[in-house]
């Protein structure tokens, strides 16, 4: 749950031209990605929000705190991940 999407965006930067310059490479590799890690993090989220729904209080305490980090997870790898790989696209471009 999450680093799927690590892989998912990993796969599609390396299927980018090599010479393109960083930023339309970390562009395409997101226009590429972020449909599906959307998907696969959305039915997760929506999966676990279903389980909050139990009579169960460990049941329903996991899924809040699976549902909180999923959304989190989301979060960075929309943003950090991706900022960390543009850092090392612009390095891969002075050497």
């Amino acid at each position: 749950l999450g680093i799927d999407d690590t892989f998912i965006i990993i796969g599609a930067y390396f299927q980018q031209d090599p010479g393109l310059p960083a930023e339309v490479k970390v562009g395409r590799t997101m226009s590429a990605a972020g449909a599906s890690i959307t998907v696969t993090s959305l039915t997760d989220v929506i999966a676990f929000a279903v389980g909050t729904w139990t009579d169960l209080p460990a049941l329903r305490d996991f899924s809040i705190y699976a549902l909180v980090g999923l959304l989190f997870v989301y979060i960075l790898q929309c943003t950090l991940f991706v900022a960390f790989l543009s850092m090392d696209a612009r390095r891969e471009e002075r050497h």
